[in-house]
């Protein structure tokens, strides 16, 4: 029958998904490591970020330590002061001004010194103002120290009030004194929050960074940038003060800006461990990401362009690949099969016969070898000329294909001569495939022209050892056929 090319398609599309899939292998890994690449990058870069505002938070928080014990320090010199000086007046006395004076002046006028009565009326300390300023009796910073009858001296941290006196905001830190100097019973520093803020501003993250001054209790001393809603607001019902810094000394999360501007930002804070004060510095999470994002976008443009390239690289292998493969299943064909009736060639069908002998011997299996011969092939030449004739051996291949089965063999050995291999096939069974051949050729005129077959039928014997042994008993059994008057089978004798 006709030449197929043994396996080697199916061996081709084996080659061609394994490219594929080997391609697609390594673009998957090649994007697994890419995007884990990136993700620890990123990670990475946070990591640093937050170490940056954990360093900038302990700045803050000495910082504000150092303001809250400087602080307590004026506050209880201040009183200590006065009742190592019973019977003056502190409103009036030099010295006692002086000292005030001084405390001013090494804080850069972050804080003002004040001193408010029993009665709640509020003093600056200096000769030129001697009278009550303000009546304070219903500030917090108040109200706390008399909250307590009989309790020990102690700072209060009050929420950010509105000075009834200079109309900026302060965040008053208050202390109870000993005992009452004269009417005098509350001292208590006002922490300017402009200046506050500008020394905040200066060390915090820049455009949207922020720096913020919470009390234990939630409540909001400061932030930089100022921020009139959350001056006075208090956070303690907010999750990430129930979760996170209302209960631990230090740590870090990222915050979605519910509470304050909706922006996202990573955070850190610092309890202080001696006053109530809880600091809280953030970045803008963008600001640390973006340059990050732009880079990364870069590298998966690159990335993207490396699997367009090679995918297109890939598709034109492969087309080269079928092409080269094409064009060897072309030669392989042409070196294999008979031109003209488009059957295996003498060498192909010698090839492929003694691999089936050889597999029948292994398994003790039968083969047969049928050996034909178009009758009168010269006269049908002479008489109706070599296209004719060319024909004839067509369509005589063409019908015997169309008889045999798929794994049977069948070949032309030259002029009018062909030869056909069953595999596994008996003798009484070759025969009957014979007598089908010869009548495919003789129910039908080919080319205008009434053509017969003669064949001779020989079976594979234990001692055979090439297929050439049983094509010549073939041979010798088609002598015999036409000896017999042609049109017939004939057996091996």
């Amino acid at each position: 029958m006709a030449y197929s090319a043994p396996a080697g398609r199916a061996s081709n599309a084996v080659h061609r998904w394994g490219l594929l899939l080997m391609v697609m292998a390594l673009l998957t890994t090649f994007w697994c490591l890419l995007l884990g690449f990136t993700s620890q990058q990123q990670q990475r870069l946070v990591k640093e970020s937050v170490r940056e505002l954990g360093l900038l938070n302990s700045a803050v928080a000495q910082h504000t330590s150092g303001l809250m014990r400087t602080i307590e320090t004026d506050l209880r010199t201040m009183d200590l002061w006065l009742h190592a000086h019973p019977g003056i007046d502190p409103l009036h006395d030099t010295a006692f001004q002086a000292l005030v004076d001084e405390m001013r002046r090494a804080s850069g006028g972050l804080i003002d010194l004040r001193m408010v009565s029993s009665t709640g009326k509020l003093y600056y300390i200096g000769a030129h103002l001697p009278q009550a300023q303000a009546d304070v009796s219903d500030r917090e910073y108040f109200t706390s120290q008399l909250a307590l009858p009989g309790q020990t001296p102690g700072l209060h941290v009050s929420t950010p009030v509105l000075s009834r006196v200079t109309s900026s905001w302060i965040i008053p830190v208050s202390w109870k004194m000993t005992s009452p100097v004269g009417d005098m019973l509350v001292l208590f520093a006002a922490i300017n929050v402009d200046i506050l803020s500008g020394l905040h501003d200066r060390m915090r993250f820049k455009p949207e960074g922020t720096i913020l001054l919470v009390r234990t209790d939630g409540a909001v001393l400061s932030r930089v940038p100022l921020d009139l809603k959350l001056q006075s607001k208090n956070l303690s019902s907010t999750p990430m003060f129930l979760s996170e810094y209302g209960k631990k000394p230090r740590g870090d999360f990222v915050s979605d800006g519910s509470t304050t501007d909706g922006i996202v930002r990573l955070v850190t804070y610092e309890r202080l461990e001696e006053h109530p004060v809880i600091v809280l510095v953030t970045r803008q999470l963008s600001e640390v990401l973006d340059p990050f994002h732009a880079r990364r976008q870069l590298m998966f443009s690159i990335g993207a362009l490396v699997t367009v390239v090679t995918l297109v690289f890939t598709f034109f292998l492969q087309r080269s690949q079928r092409a080269l493969h094409g064009a060897q299943d072309e030669l392989h064909k042409l070196a294999s099969t008979d031109h003209l009736t488009d059957v295996m060639n003498r060498r192909a069908l010698s090839q492929r016969a003694q691999a089936e002998f050889d597999r029948a011997q292994r398994s003790h299996r039968d083969v047969a070898v049928l050996a034909l011969d178009i009758d009168h092939f010269k006269r049908i030449n002479d008489t109706y000329g070599h296209g004719a004739g060319d024909t004839v051996l067509r369509e005589c291949a063409s019908r015997w294909k169309s008889v045999l089965r798929g794994q049977d063999l069948l070949g032309r050995l030259g002029g009018e001569e062909f030869c056909v291999v069953l595999p596994e096939t008996s003798q009484e069974a070759a025969e009957q495939v014979a007598h089908r051949l010869r009548a495919a050729v003789a129910e039908q005129a080919s080319a205008g022209v009434q053509v017969t077959v003669s064949i001779g039928l020989s079976c594979r014997r234990p001692d055979d050892v090439h297929w050439a042994t049983a094509l010549e008993r073939a041979d010798r059994a088609l002598y015999r056929a036409k000896a017999d008057g042609r049109d017939c089978v004939r057996n091996e004798s």
